[in-house]
């Protein structure tokens, strides 16, 4: 119920979203005194759309026939949705000034207070509706105190809207809004489709399955943020820099998506019955397969490069047609194969989605791609996997003892290799 609920918010919030995460980070990050004025703007124009998405959404939830109580969480998630849609308007300053250390203190903060006490409630028993609530409350709370950070630390607002600045952000954000509607549409809808297709447990494995993966995500998003706004710079003061920022940052996206995607299919079994229980077992297979999305993760590169380098409309059509031919995917496959068909879709378009914008951007950045390095990361992440089954198998080690030796496994083999440089360090130490 929390997964349908959450799926259907964040397909009903695209139009709050707008792309204008993107496209208020690179405003600022060219020009950091516009600040003041646009993030007023965004914060007007968003708080219009949410009073049209939340009208679209409570005649949809109104008249579904999902169960009262799915109702009620979905109308929780919706002001959690409210609350993430301003705090994200805030954290665009973050990463336009690059002070990264900020957004990730105050999200460490929230997931404290929102694990915390859901632990806490799960203990004393709170009921499905209470446990939402909790996350609520720690949405609100990263709201109020990144407002707080944002006008002591970085920008003022003075709350005076410009209209031709709000019409000019709406415009410029018209593409990324396009590309992140086909993001989760692929991403997020497979669940709202797997609701209305098939059942509840159908729903429950998925998205079990697919948490643990869109979690580590979180890694690849935080880097890449702090690396959009120096290819926004670069793209208006050096395109050497810009072609170096694009194939350093490559590399070691290839470095780390790799050994998780390999890591994530080792241990999804004790995953699955850590986290979920036994009685979600039967999703670690699915969580094996989904695991092939994160060896994807270097193409994340492509979309902010495009972004960067104002190509995000060629973006979003390649993501518009491969968002369509997932929706067709799904609606043939689910029917058919329930919710083996929707992992089969969602790796599917993942594949494609890196292998085409890949292709296009090497030919933009006039590069070729890094297979030197593909090859030594990837026997090393084949060979951090067959030690690690060996020791869970045969050996018998508690997954964690296991998750420890890979780690130093294929570090070892990534040093051996030279698989990685100095470019490469001073990058992941600069993120």
């Amino acid at each position: 119920r929390i997964s349908t609920a959450q799926a259907l918010m964040a397909t009903a919030f695209i139009l709050v979203n707008f792309g204008f995460n993107i496209s208020l980070v690179r405003e600022i990050a060219a020009d950091l005194p516009l600040a003041r004025t646009h993030v007023t703007a965004v914060l007007y124009v968003r708080f219009l759309f949410i009073v049209i998405a939340a009208a679209g959404v409570g005649v949809v939830v109104y008249f579904s026939p999902y169960p009262q109580d799915t109702k009620i969480i979905i109308a929780l998630y919706g002001l959690v949705s409210v609350f993430d849609a301003f705090s994200n308007t805030v954290r665009c300053v973050f990463n336009a000034h690059q002070r990264m250390g900020y957004r990730a203190a105050i999200e460490l903060a929230r997931q404290v207070i929102n694990i915390g006490l859901s632990l806490i409630g799960i203990q004393l028993g709170w009921s499905l509706v209470q446990l939402v609530v909790v996350s609520v409350v720690a949405s609100g709370w990263r709201t109020l105190v990144s407002a707080w950070v944002m006008q002591t630390r970085f920008v003022r607002l003075d709350w005076r809207l410009d209209p031709a600045i709000a019409r000019h952000m709406i415009v410029v954000s018209i593409p990324y809004f396009l590309g992140f509607l086909v993001s989760v549409l692929n991403d997020r809808f497979n669940v709202v489709l797997l609701s209305w297709l098939a059942d509840e447990r159908s729903v429950g494995l998925f998205s079990a399955a697919i948490l643990p993966i869109l979690t580590i995500l979180f890694v690849p998003d935080m880097i890449m943020d702090s690396v959009f706004p120096v290819m926004a710079n670069a793209f208006k003061h050096s395109l050497e820099e810009l072609r170096t920022t694009y194939e350093v940052a490559y590399r070691v996206m290839l470095m780390l998506g790799l050994p998780m995607g390999a890591g994530a299919m080792l241990v999804s079994k004790q995953v699955m019955e850590l986290v979920f229980g036994d009685e979600f077992l039967a999703a670690a297979p699915l969580m094996a397969l989904l695991s092939v999305h994160l060896w994807t993760i270097s193409g994340y590169v492509n979309g902010y490069f495009l972004g960067a380098t104002a190509r995000q409309g060629l973006f979003t059509l390649i993501r518009f047609v491969l968002a369509l031919l997932g929706t067709g995917l799904y609606l043939v496959l689910i029917p058919r194969f329930g919710v083996w068909g929707a992992a089969g879709t969602f790796v599917t378009v993942s594949l494609l989605d890196f292998v085409i914008l890949t292709v296009v951007c090497l030919r933009f950045t006039d590069t070729t791609f890094p297979w030197g390095a593909l090859a030594k990361l990837g026997t090393a992440s084949a060979v951090m996997y067959f030690t690690g089954r060996w020791m869970l198998d045969r050996l018998g080690l508690p997954v964690l003892v296991v998750v420890v030796a890979c780690v130093a496994i294929y570090t070892l083999l990534v040093v051996a290799f030279r698989g990685i440089g100095e470019q490469e360090l001073a990058f992941l130490k600069d993120s």
